[in-house]
């Protein structure tokens, strides 16, 4: 059924009350069993020469949200027909260009991830040197 999403598929929020909403992920998930996506989902199956982590971080780009949002209905709860996501252009870089946006994607995704280590890291030496103190 078209409501069933398999590993690869690309996820993106149908509706949502706040800019930027509109999110992409991949569906990465192994699992025995059918895997429903929710109603307010839709599934964007595999494009031709376009790998879906590309797709992703096109989706979620700054670009690509604006367009979404220009193209939502509703005032409080902004939603996107179907037909109006299916109207978006996506470029579509040469494969080995997408491997290089997606590798930097990555790369900077790990980066923040130990930023925000060393950050909380900071936060208990501060929090180890308050509690040696006598009150």
């Amino acid at each position: 059924s078209e409501a069933f999403v398999k590993r690869g598929e690309v996820l993106i929020t149908s509706r949502g009350a706040t800019v930027g909403v509109f999110k992409a992920t991949l569906f990465d998930c192994d699992s025995d069993l059918p895997v429903l996506a929710s109603s307010s989902l839709f599934i964007l199956h595999s494009i031709k020469e376009v790998l879906p982590e590309y797709l992703v971080a096109y989706l979620n780009s700054d670009k690509a949200q604006r367009e979404l949002q220009d193209r939502a209905t509703g005032a409080t709860v902004r939603s996107i027909p179907r037909s109006e996501l299916g109207e978006i252009k996506i470029p579509i870089p040469p494969i080995d260009k997408q491997q290089s946006i997606i590798a930097l994607q990555q790369n900077i995704k790990q980066q923040n991830k130990l930023l925000n280590q060393r950050i909380n890291i900071n936060f208990k030496i501060i929090d180890g040197i308050i509690n040696t103190i006598n009150s």
